[in-house]
């Protein structure tokens, strides 16, 4: 009886045993925030869309067994890093329009200057 109690109760429990190693391992808990920290850094679209699913999961979980202020906390908190994901991509998508823009200034500019190289990158080109 004992062991099934502890199974159940085990998934319940993880907050303090995390709690428990931070506090028993101080230096590896920095170590690992700053791994944590790099790594959402390094990969930010990634971790938006990650924290929309487990966002998203939970609060509809939530929603479902009848915990309407968290599952109402977890939707809007996918509905914001869904946001955030958003405003990564379009700042992305923005980026390299800009960068094709500037491609094309130059281009324009070089053959306004009686630069050859200036169409298509190279002077064989097509005769218009």
């Amino acid at each position: 009886m004992r062991i099934l109690v502890l199974v159940l109760l085990a998934p319940m429990l993880w907050p303090f045993y995390i709690a428990y190693w931070c506090i028993k391992h101080p230096e590896q808990t920095k170590r690992t925030y700053r791994k944590v920290r790099e790594l959402i850094r390094r990969y930010p679209k990634t971790s938006a869309g990650a924290a929309v699913i487990v966002c998203g999961v939970g609060g509809i979980s939530d929603l479902v067994d009848g915990e309407f202020a968290a599952g109402t906390f977890g939707v809007v908190a996918a509905s914001l890093f869904a946001a955030v994901l958003g405003w990564l991509l379009w700042k992305e998508r923005a980026a390299r329009s800009a960068e094709i823009a500037a491609r094309a200034d130059a281009q324009h500019d070089a053959v306004m200057q009686g630069d050859e190289w200036g169409i298509y990158g190279f002077r064989e080109r097509p005769l218009v």
